[in-house]
């Protein structure tokens, strides 16, 4: 729904400015260490920060790194790591160096809300537990509340994690993308006036906070659709789209609400340009209905069509999908729900499906034929040509055997 690439890179952008913040303590810290001593581990610190500053990150983890190995008691080395490995999408390299850090000094400053924040997007632990201990340790950090009100929400407990997001406002009144997230769980809650009215509190002190945009998108679109409603959530849709065109989910929505205002030339552009992107029933079905009020019968009649065929597909994977996950070693159901996700056009999903099988069962001729029709979907002909000599040679040795 909320452009989550968005939300990421604004995270690393203030990640990056807070580190920076940080080096900039640390190097008075590094310069009065000079006074009385110079180690290996405060050269490697003072190359590291350098690296940072001039944007040189892996050489910047690389010199922090040589500097915990020649000082493995000191606290900093371990900070820095962590900080520079989420920001920048290894979540997984931080744990263990939070954990240390914990282990070293306890009271360094949202040492448990990066931990649960590393949990978080790793997977790797319990995120609700780690994110309530965060703000049990650390009650006074924006962070913490945030973390654990995202996770609340995430287990749909909407008032609790409202509760806890609120708190981080008014620890952090200024943090656009904290007053953000409250907008989205108040939405998630079926707040919509809360949602509208936190949206709009973040646009009115930065306008170009493209996520609150789309979030008072949300809002609207699910009021009851009064001309009012419809053309303010047109209105937040497209500056949210021409802020950052790319989100297709939302733009699909203002295809239904361009349908809902009576301007189906608009909604055939918009819902256009989704379909060609991606194909679902859903965008069939508002497709159909726009050719209906434009008076095309025959494009709507196709449209209704492939609107069925679609519908039917997605029944049939989630059934499919259900029965796989309580046996993922099922071939035959595995095999089925390879050929719904090729018939819908999920390419990945579909490559991933089929590695599986043909790992499982190498001489499934019908996942070699899906494989060879996926690779010619993807314009890959020779990926394509492989696997049809393996299943033509397969067919030929199983002939030779009957």
């Amino acid at each position: 729904m909320v452009p989550q690439q968005d939300v990421r890179r604004q995270a690393q952008i203030r990640g990056a400015v807070a580190l920076l913040a940080v080096l900039a303590v640390v190097g008075a810290i590094l310069g009065r260490r000079a006074l009385t001593y110079n180690s290996v581990e405060q050269k490697h610190l003072t190359a590291g920060s350098e690296h940072f500053k001039a944007g040189r990150l892996a050489e910047a983890a690389s010199s922090w790194e040589e500097a915990l190995r020649a000082a493995p008691s000191d606290p900093l080395p371990y900070q820095f790591l962590a900080k520079v490995y989420l920001e920048n999408g290894a979540p997984e390299r931080a744990l263990p160096l939070l954990k240390r850090l914990i282990q070293l000094a306890p009271n360094t400053p949202e040492v448990y809300s990066q931990l649960a924040e590393a949990i978080a997007l790793s997977s790797k632990g319990n995120a609700l537990e780690a994110a309530r201990q965060a703000v049990a340790k650390e009650p006074g950090s924006a962070k913490a509340h945030v973390l654990l009100g995202i996770q609340l929400s995430n287990q749909q407990d909407h008032a609790t994690a409202i509760a806890e997001l609120t708190r981080a406002t008014l620890l952090a009144p200024n943090d656009d993308r904290i007053a953000t997230s409250l907008a989205q769980a108040q939405l998630n809650a079926a707040d919509l006036a809360g949602a509208e009215k936190t949206a709009r509190g973040v646009l009115k002190r930065n306008p170009s906070f493209t996520t609150a945009w789309f979030v008072l998108g949300w809002a609207f679109s699910r009021q009851t659709p009064t001309p009012e409603n419809l053309k303010e959530g047109i209105a937040a849709f497209e500056k949210a789209l021409e802020l950052k065109p790319d989100q297709l989910e939302a733009r699909a929505e203002l295809g239904r609400l361009f349908l809902g205002a009576g301007q189906p030339q608009k909604a055939k552009e918009a819902l256009e340009t989704v379909w060609m992107a991606i194909k679902t029933d859903t965008v069939a079905f508002q497709l159909s209905n726009v050719y209906k009020q434009l008076g095309d019968t025959q494009k709507a009649q196709e449209f209704q069509k492939e609107f069925e065929r679609l519908h039917t597909l997605t029944t049939q994977r989630e059934a499919l999908r259900k029965r796989l996950s309580t046996n993922p070693q099922d071939v035959p159901t595995a095999t089925a729900l390879a050929k719904v996700e090729l018939g819908l056009d999920n390419r990945d999903e579909t490559a991933a499906l089929l590695e599986g099988i043909l790992q499982a069962k190498p001489d499934s001729t019908e996942a070699l034929e899906l494989i060879v029709e996926l690779f010619k979907r993807s314009g890959d002909s020779a990926r394509a040509e492989e696997y049809q000599k393996r299943l033509s040679k397969l067919r030929e040795s199983k002939e030779g055997r009957q």
